[in-house]
């Protein structure tokens, strides 16, 4: 059996790090060696990382200067010598069966890369979440039609992170270099992307064995220049790697969806550049300024409307709802039940879905109706927004 490295880029995660590496470190599947980038931790975590290597010879430990996700990803590549390559974030756990499933999928195939499912982990809740494209064995050319997007605003046809696949190496070390050490947010998508578009087989499985835990504070994003700075350079990236490949004209519209949903989620505001002074939101149509909102998700939008429209004074924010609103209490956030907005009466204008999955949508909306919301004051993004292609 072939042979893998798994790496994990740790920074400052000590409370998570033990269950992390005893769940590798505990896979049925043995033929594997576990490399550990400390990404200039300034907490225990580059201890934890010795104290697990000095009892197994599997492990080899990093210890570098901060660079980012990125850097750390690169430096444990470049000290890999497995036929496929693995990831696993540092506070995230892993089913004892994750690489034997992944490994075997990959020999029954023949497949350069192996996709799985994973699990969400929100406080004692877990969700699944699955890929949008159908399990099986696909060419290069068969995937790419549902490859980004799925063609509901926002579904991913292969959701991109690295730690759901088993990549074999030498795409990882040929694409690699294209990737730069800047893009410290979403660099899976752009190593997932041009790694598939590398490859000649890829298997899309329905296994499910790693868990993604959503912990307190990992998903609040920053809204300042530089992240922006940096989700433009991801973007560019992405499309001169898609470009040298010669398939940007079948990408280039569910790319651009992709790059529109970052931006939603992460930099709202940049889509009120356009607005006039009256006018705050217009990917929700437009709304007036100084509106009563309702805002129903306190996922990533949810979050980034509250800050938005908080810093900056455009809107009253009312009432913040959500059905996992204890979750969100736990992390120090002022979320409540949908069924508070009873008592508001009619003090409120609008109320503003804030998710960009429609089945998400769907049920919040029905939710509303329940619970007697006019159907007219109830917000979601404008089919305007969802269909137009907008260039960065």
């Amino acid at each position: 059996m072939a042979k893998i490295s798994i790496i994990v880029p740790i920074y400052n995660v000590e409370a998570y790090l033990q269950k992390c590496l005893s769940s590798i470190l505990d896979q049925t599947y043995r033929q594997f060696e576990l490399i550990l980038v400390n990404d200039g931790s300034t907490d225990a975590s580059g201890e934890i990382c010795d104290y697990f290597a000095a009892s197994d010879d599997r492990i080899t430990v990093i210890h570098k200067k901060n660079g980012g996700v990125t850097s750390a990803r690169k430096a444990g590549l470049r000290r890999a010598i497995g036929d496929f390559v693995g990831w696993v974030d540092p506070d995230d756990w892993i089913e004892k069966d994750y690489f034997e499933k992944m490994v075997l999928a990959q020999e029954d195939s023949q497949a350069d890369i192996v996709a799985g499912n994973h699990f969400r982990d929100i406080g004692k809740q877990s969700y699944t979440v699955c890929n949008n494209i159908l399990a099986g064995l696909y060419t290069r050319e068969s995937i790419l039609p549902k490859l980004i997007y799925s063609g509901k605003f926002f579904e991913f046809g292969l959701h991109t992170s690295l730690c759901t696949k088993l990549i074999r190496r030498s795409i990882l070390d040929k694409i690699q270099p294209e990737v730069d050490e800047e893009i410290n947010c979403d660099e899976d998508t752009v190593m997932v992307y041009l790694g598939i578009l590398e490859a000649k087989k890829v298997l899309v499985t329905e296994y499910c064995g790693y868990h993604y835990v959503q912990r307190q504070g990992s998903i609040t994003k920053s809204e300042g220049n530089d992240d922006l700075r940096r989700l433009r350079l991801a973007f560019r990236c992405l499309e001169e790697g898609i470009a040298k490949r010669g398939v940007w004209e079948k990408l280039r519209f569910p790319l651009r969806q992709w790059e529109k949903y970052l931006l939603l989620e992460r930099q709202i505001w940049v889509f009120d550049e356009k607005a006039d002074d009256k006018t705050i939101l217009l990917p929700y149509g437009g709304l007036s300024l100084h509106s009563r909102i309702v805002i129903y998700g306190a996922s990533a939008l949810g979050q980034t409307i509250v800050r938005y429209i908080g810093r900056n004074h455009l809107a009253e924010n009312v009432l913040w709802i959500d059905k996992s609103y204890e979750n969100f209490q736990r992390q120090g956030l002022q979320v409540y039940p949908p069924k508070d907005i009873q008592k508001l009466g009619n003090a409120f204008d609008y109320v503003l879905l804030a998710s960009v999955t429609e089945s998400i949508v769907n049920s919040m909306h029905g939710c509303l109706l329940e619970l007697h919301v006019p159907e007219e004051k109830i917000r979601w993004l404008s089919e305007s927004f969802v269909q137009e292609e907008i260039p960065w």
